[in-house]
């Protein structure tokens, strides 16, 4: 437990820097934030208490741990609880970081909201904000979205030997496999894998071949992101090779990556570009065993069971892949191309050594041919090294030797590369070879920039002798060396040039590539040479002039700064925003990753306060939206609007990108809240955003937004010409996940429209979509408003057994949200047929299930609109009103009009029940005004025949021909309704004392027996007189005009 400290570390207003006091005495020189001296004074401490700017107490305490090495913790005690937070280092000490610990301890361990943040941050005047604005350098925020640049060379297969020769049996199985899904090629280095392929499309390409896309795989294609961007890459560059119209990639009109395209999205979006295609293609992925993320491996497995029929997938790997192929074997879907089919035959073996020359053809035997195919089994590349060995050696001594030297597989390859090949060059060949294996790929002059010397045309040199080195297609300066050859010489290298030297050729590569603007070479050569501080710098100017927000690649970036060491990020404020975003966007769920090398909220606080002491509110503003992002991913809905609207005070009005996902954030809290009109304003300045970066996916979700806030609004034909923009673009862009939400919001309007059969076509659009995507949440929300429809065509009852199987495939700890709906939906079903027990027990569950968790407002609303239907049912009308008019308030202060007018029907019902029929009257007429523009039809008729006969009794009394046109057509949907088992909201017996007193009911039931006047008041014993008064009250009431018409009615409504 941490005992009082004698230093004491405060801020002084006065003197605008922090004071040390040692016994309440003495007083030290100010510090300030570049602390030079606060470093020099901490190290000659244990402890010190600490006071912030805004007063916050705590006690630092340094500990020493395992090792020898010593850490700094925070301790504060609240409400008698001791709480404790790690630190760090003396380093790790900076004064903004002893501010937020400070007040993070003060909240009680949590992170300070937002609020206490900007008062923390101390910020310049808006004078002084303007000028550091016109300071910050161009973010280039318009376009819509930064890409690494994709390597041309890799989309062509590599350049075939000159010594090649045909292997017919081989061929024609690859002729027979696109009648298959995949064709694999699995074996290992060598054996002329990717030659078959590229010899199978050089002989056939041409007339009917397919159209062929060809993507070489590295390692870093294991950002998802970058894989499905070089296919789209290759798929669209084969299409316009071959002039046929291309499809268009979602990575060029964008999609925010804090946001993401989920992967599955993305291959979704593939595959129905692909599936609009007629023509044949091909789609073959070379080395693909270098890719070892289960993301994409889970990706390209999704896109083997839905590939359409005009796509083959080739892939050529090394080790068998992690994908379904037991399936696709049992389905006939795979054709297979081994080890033990590429091996040369004896007869393929004489072939290639008659076609190289290096035998000559006395001296090769029967026998020595026997010999070669025993030592090689027909390995490939063992006979070019072969070839190779016996360049100058006649003899057959000598062939005899390099054969017994070879020795076949059993030999390690890495000695026989050395010994045999790579010694048997010039040392100026061998320095240079060694020199450049660490270069992913080479020229002319990147290698003289390397070894330090001009080396003429040594690339060329090297072509020709064949010694292993592929020129690479698409360009004539580019080669790389074969995948065997070059690891055995990286390997080499480092044995004979020593990590020194190797450090120093990965440098001078790493600068040339920066020179050259390859700026991606470059950072990847400085992380491997291990220098750290200047891929650091590189990472800093690749992003700089671009916002985070476009920047696609996030898992390479997050590759790059997990390398980068802790003490380095921590110099850099943007590299830490950089880190922050990259865990974020790499996260399938939109939470931060937990891998990073500083945790989530560190980086944050870090970058805000070097944003902070550098003046850079454009960066600050980046934070504090990705802060938003996160926050309200998180449900921390407070912390996420005041975050978003400070990032919108600090972004400056260029950085289009952020504005729109601060906006876009803020829009999202505010629909939650059930602000409306605030929600509406964010997305219409977070669509005007998306739009002038040309970021379709970002306009077209905030189309959906405005779509469904239109609709809460009541403006139903607003919503729909929203919805049906976004379905345009969703479809046209082959999105699914846009397409089955805009199915389904214009499904909501069809029903409020009582189009029921539009709905259902909109629905069966949604919940396919829905399953395809196997997303939950739009398949729950498909099928409740499909047992809405099932309701209002008066088969409620065979929507409860629904309720009950959907209700068991919901997990209510995982799906919460979509588990309330669901039970605020079967209780209102449950009260509309009546089912009093049933329904008694389920509001409660609602109420009472995961106490303390946030719900959106209209969840909240529906909810106590529930428990108000039920209060109307058991005659506790006072109570009802006294709920509504609060909640009627609430709804019309917050825009909320669609929430209004139910919430008007509901008054009316409940004075109806009081006997107060011109009160009743009013709030009908009220919302007939306000909702005839709109054409609402199932506001009215889900509350049932109660409500059918407030509305008929309106006739008398409208004088606007339009409200009375707008009325007739209600009474004629009421009338064509189906029979139902009970009418919604308030049960019939219950609200016929709101209509006819109890005599005026004795009166109506002997009518509909079909007794006379005179027969009744006898029965009654009343005078005939006082019989013709109240059967004329009962057609009034009932709004007839003779006893059949009464009679309907009134098994209608369930009085008799």
């Amino acid at each position: 437990m941490p005992k009082q400290v004698p230093a004491h570390l405060h801020w002084s207003e006065e003197r605008q820097g922090y004071e040390v006091s040692v016994s309440a005495q003495a007083v030290f020189p100010v510090f300030s934030a570049s602390q030079p001296d606060f470093q020099n004074w901490l190290h000659a401490l244990v402890a010190f208490s600490f006071r912030s700017r805004s007063g916050a107490h705590c006690t630092f305490r340094k500990e020493a741990m395992r090792r020898g090495k010593e850490y700094w913790y925070g301790y504060r005690r609240v409400q008698g609880k001791l709480l404790k937070r790690y630190i760090g280092r003396s380093a790790d000490l900076t004064l903004p970081r002893l501010e937020a610990i400070a007040e993070e301890l003060a909240n009680g361990g949590t992170s300070p909201a937002p609020s206490q943040r900007n008062a923390l941050l101390s910020l310049p005047p808006t004078a002084e904000a303007q000028e550091v604005h016109s300071r910050t350098p161009d973010l280039s925020s318009t376009q819509a979205s930064y890409q690494l640049p994709v390597l041309e060379a890799r989309l062509h297969p590599p350049y075939l030997p000159a010594s090649l020769i045909e292997r017919p049996a081989l061929l024609a199985r690859l002729d027979a496999a696109p009648h298959s899904k995949l064709t694999l090629l699995v074996a290992p280095a060598g054996f002329g894998k990717t030659t078959l392929v590229s010899q199978w499309i050089t002989t056939r390409h041409q007339g009917a071949f397919p159209a062929v896309a060809w993507v070489s795989l590295d390692v870093r294609d294991n950002d998802p992101m970058q894989f499905w961007r070089y296919l789209f890459t290759a798929c669209q560059s084969s299409q316009a090779a071959t002039g046929k119209a291309s499809f268009t990639s979602p990575f060029s009109r964008g999609k925010y990556p804090l946001e993401g395209l989920m992967l599955e999205t993305i291959v979704i979006n593939w595959l129905n570009a692909l599936a609009q295609q007629k023509d044949q293609q091909l789609l073959i992925l070379d080395d693909y065993h270098v890719i070892s993320t289960s993301l994409i491996h889970d990706s390209i497995a999704f896109a083997l069971e839905h590939l359409p029929s005009t796509l083959h997938l080739i892939l050529i790997s090394r080790t068998q892949p992690p994908l379904p192929l037991a399936r696709l074997r049992a389905n006939a879907q795979l054709c297979e191309i081994s080890s033990a089919d590429l091996r040369f035959s004896l007869q393929e073996t004489s072939n290639f050594l008659k076609l190289t020359g290096t035998i000559p053809p006395s001296q090769l035997s029967p026998a020595l041919l026997q010999h070669i195919q025993k030592q090689l089994e027909g390995w490939a590349a063992g006979l070019r090294l072969l070839t190779l060995t016996l360049q100058e050696k006649h003899s057959q001594e000598e062939i005899e030797q390099a054969l017994a030297n070879l020795q076949g597989l059993h030999r390690p390859l890495q000695e026989y590369f050395v010994e045999e090949i790579l010694l048997s060059q010039t040392e100026a060949r061998q320095e240079f070879l060694l020199r450049t294996s660490i270069l992913p790929r080479l020229c002319e002059p990147l290698c003289a920039a390397v070894t330090g010397q001009q080396n003429g045309e040594q690339l060329a040199d090297l072509e020709k002798v064949g010694l292993f080195l592929e020129r690479q297609e698409g360009s004539q300066t580019w080669y790389q060396y074969q995948a065997l050859w070059a690891s055995a010489l990286r390997e080499e290298a480092h044995r004979r040039l020593g990590v020194e030297t190797i450090k120093l050729l990965f440098a001078r590569a790493s600068r040339w590539f920066e020179q050259a603007g390859y700026l991606t070479d470059a950072i990847e050569m400085a992380l491997q040479g291990q220098d750290y501080a200047h891929a650091a710098q590189l990472i800093v100017q690749l992003i700089k002039p671009v916002s985070l927000a476009s920047f696609s690649s996030a898992h390479t970036l997050y590759r790059w700064l997990e390398q980068l060491p802790a003490d380095l990020l921590r110099l850099h404020p943007l590299l830490c925003l950089s880190y922050a975003f990259a865990l974020t966007a790499c996260s399938e769920d939109y939470q931060p990753l937990l891998a990073g090398t500083l945790p989530f909220e560190e980086l944050l606080q870090l970058a805000e306060a070097g944003f902070q002491e550098a003046k850079n509110l454009a960066r600050l503003g980046e934070a504090f939206a990705l802060r938003s992002r996160i926050a309200f991913r998180q449900e921390e809905h407070e912390q996420a609007a005041a975050s978003a609207r400070q990032a919108l005070v600090w972004l400056a009005e260029k950085e289009q990108m952020w504005r729109a996902i601060a906006l876009d954030t803020l829009g999202k809290e505010m629909f939650w809240s059930g602000q409306l009109e605030h929600a509406q304003d964010a997305f219409l300045q977070a669509c005007a955003h998306w739009e002038i970066v040309g970021d379709s996916g970002g306009t077209r979700g905030t189309l959906l937004q405005l779509g469904v806030v239109s609709f809460e609004q009541g403006a139903l034909h607003l919503a729909a010409e929203y919805l049906q923009q976004a379905l345009s673009m969703a479809k046209e862009q082959h999105d699914s996940f846009d397409t089955g939400h805009a199915y389904l919001g214009l499904a909501h309007v069809f029903y409020a429209w009582n189009d029921l059969d539009a709905c259902r076509r909109a629905l069966h659009e949604a919940g396919a979509t829905g399953i395809q995507l196997h997303n939950i949440a739009l398949q729950v929300e498909v099928e409740l408003l499909e047992l809405r429809t099932l309701q209002a065509q008066g088969k409620a009852n065979e929507a409860l057994p629904r309720f009950i199987a959907l209700l068991a495939r919901l997990r209510p700890a995982h799906e919460p949200l979509l588990y309330r709906k669901v039970l605020v939906s079967q209780a209102r079903l449950q009260l509309a047929l009546d089912n009093l027990s049933d329904t008694t027990f389920a509001p409660l569950a609602v109420q009472d299930y995961e106490p303390g968790k946030a719900f959106p407002q209209f969840l909240s609303e529906q909810e106590a609109l529930l428990q108000i239907r039920i209060l109307l049912r058991g005659g506790q009308i006072d109570e009802a009103l006294s709920r509504l008019h609060i909640l009627l308030k609430a709804a019309l202060e917050a825009g909320r009009r669609r929430s209004a007018w139910e919430i008007h029907i509901l008054m009316a019902l409940a004075y109806a029940r009081r006997k107060q029929v011109e009160d009743a009257r009013h709030w009908l007429v009220e919302v007939l005004k306000q909702t005839r523009s709109e054409g609402y039809m199932r506001l009215f008729l889900d509350e049932g025949p109660v409500v059918a006969s407030l509305l008929r009794s309106l006739i008398a009394h409208l004088r606007e021909k339009l409200s009375l046109s707008y009325l007739q057509i209600l009474l004629e949907a009421f009338a064509s309704l189906p029979a139902e088992p009970g009418p919604p909201g308030l049960s019939p017996r219950s609200s016929q004392a709101g209509f006819l007193s109890p005599q005026e009911l004795r009166v109506l039931r002997k009518l509909a027996a079909g007794l006379s006047n005179a027969e009744i008041a006898r029965e009654l014993v009343v005078s005939i007189h006082t019989i013709r008064s109240q059967v004329q009250s009962i057609y009034r009431k009932l709004n007839v005009d003779n006893r059949l018409a009464a009679s309907n009615v009134a098994r209608q409504l369930h009085l008799l």
